[in-house]
């Protein structure tokens, strides 16, 4: 699995980024003030959140986030979150 940046105006690769295909299961990504983009994966079935840079370096990881309701409960269907 790739995270791909493509110009917007010709559609040129930009940049690529290989993701772990074994283990990260990509939902969502958003773009970033400086050209990169943050992305929303799961990792099984726990949230894992990764800054990518304006050059397609990951700047960082948060991985098996532990996301919980207003009741206190743990909560996290890869299905029900997006970035927005």
């Amino acid at each position: 699995r790739m995270l791909v940046k493509l110009d917007q105006d010709t559609g040129e690769i930009i940049w690529a980024s290989r993701l772990d295909t074994n283990t990260v299961t990509p939902i969502s990504a958003a773009p970033t003030s400086d050209g990169g983009a943050i992305l929303l994966a799961s990792i099984g079935r726990s949230p894992a959140i990764t800054r990518i840079d304006g050059n397609g370096g990951v700047v960082w990881e948060k991985k098996e986030l532990l996301i919980r309701d207003n009741d206190g409960d743990e909560l996290f269907d890869p299905q029900d979150i997006a970035v927005d």
